[in-house]
């Protein structure tokens, strides 16, 4: 397996989302590799998707 190549296309995606939510004002650039999200509350119902306690718990994001 290409780890290089692999790495290379997670990053690809992650930049394809990062530039998305820019576009759209939900995120600002707050330095490298961080962002500050622009919603009231918004980081924490993206952190609950990832709970999977969390009835808003989506395994596909």
């Amino acid at each position: 397996m290409n780890y290089d190549r692999t790495a290379k296309q997670q990053q690809n995606y992650v930049n394809q989302y990062h530039r998305r939510m820019i576009q759209q004002d939900l995120i600002t650039p707050a330095g490298n590799g961080q962002v500050r999200f622009k919603l009231p509350l918004f980081k924490e119902y993206l952190d609950d998707t990832q709970d999977i306690n969390s009835v808003r718990y989506d395994p596909l994001l």
